[in-house]
């Protein structure tokens, strides 16, 4: 009986460094190639026409993907996000953003069949340097998550916390008014669904890219 309980013990935390193991991959070769186009649009962006960004308006769409950490990344898996932005310029140092994004998330938790996390958050870009075509830029916003938990038996249950996230991207303009946008970012919010201690203290890290299109 001990050599059973022990031979399961040790599946699960084979099966549980495996996954960590896979997810260290996964998540090291992305970094690469992340790096890579940078520096391939760092190259391109230099040469050509030069973008105002002052006092513009703008729309994006974006979409990549979703690493949980912490109690979220105990209890969830990586996912994907997506979601689209509304962005104002008050010069070309400064930029206003406003953004809704949603993703869902399986579980591994006996009563939840999955989780998905609505972001609602307004903040600011602080661009590190605004000539050429390729502006690099530092990024915080705070606003409400909210969570919705898909019981495998009864009934479901929602809940709204106040959260933030800080991070970094860039912008690289193939025309005067369209480039492409990518975002790293650290989310944090607390209690995701007061029924689950289990999800107390969340957060999670995305990677997005898409077009932004300024007027």
């Amino acid at each position: 009986m001990k050599k059973s309980v022990e031979y399961i013990s040790d599946r699960k935390r084979s099966k549980y460094g495996s996954r960590v193991g896979n997810k260290q991959t996964w998540e090291g070769n992305l970094m690469k190639k992340l790096v890579l186009v940078v520096i391939v649009l760092a190259c391109y962006t230099s040469l050509g026409f030069a973008v105002d960004i002052g006092e513009r308006f703008g729309i994006n769409g974006n979409g990549g993907p979703l690493a949980p950490l912490g109690d979220l990344g105990k209890q969830t898996d990586t996912s994907s996000i997506f979601g689209g932005k509304v962005l104002f310029s008050l010069n070309k140092f400064v930029m206003l953003e406003g953004n809704v994004s949603y993703s869902k998330l399986s579980t591994e938790s006996s009563d939840l069949e999955d989780l998905s996390i609505l972001e609602l958050t307004g903040g600011l870009r602080l661009f590190v340097f605004a000539e050429g075509r390729f502006f690099p830029y530092l990024s915080g916003a705070l606003g409400v998550y909210k969570t919705s938990g898909e019981r495998k038996l009864g009934e479901d249950e929602e809940a709204s916390n106040f959260g933030g996230n800080f991070g970094l991207g860039f912008m690289a303009f193939f025309t005067k008014n369209v480039s492409l946008d990518v975002q790293g970012r650290f989310h944090y919010f607390p209690e995701a669904l007061s029924t689950f201690s289990d999800l107390d203290n969340n957060a999670y890290v995305t990677l997005t890219g898409g077009i932004s299109y300024l007027f």
